[in-house]
């Protein structure tokens, strides 16, 4: 996650080249050590989208995004309760931005 987040911060100080590197480790870490408990994977795949997307790497970001959101969908299909599941898609900032890229490329024709 430090990864990751250390790309959003060289992103906002537009160091793209530095962004792209941290965001890059951060998914190579992720595949290399699978899924841990404590970190929400969606979340380094959404920042990846972010950071290839401001690099103009589109048609990579969209990869990266639909994983993100195939990862949410299953995690929201795990809760029982509507009105629990509406408050996790809403609420959850991280949830919402997802959401919200994935219907932007949607209409943008690009899934």
């Amino acid at each position: 996650m430090a990864l990751s987040l250390r790309s959003l911060v060289a992103l906002m100080d537009k160091r793209f080249g530095a962004a792209l590197v941290y965001s890059s480790q951060a998914v190579s870490y992720f595949k290399k050590m699978g899924t841990l408990p404590a970190l929400r994977i969606e979340e380094i795949l959404f920042n990846h989208y972010q950071v290839l997307t401001a690099v103009g790497k589109h048609r990579e970001a969209q990869h990266y995004i639909r994983q993100a959101f195939t990862i949410l969908e299953r995690k929201t299909n795990t809760i029982k309760s509507e009105e629990y599941r509406v408050l996790f898609l809403e609420r959850v900032r991280l949830n919402r931005e997802i959401r919200k890229s994935v219907e932007l490329s949607q209409d943008q024709g690009c899934l």
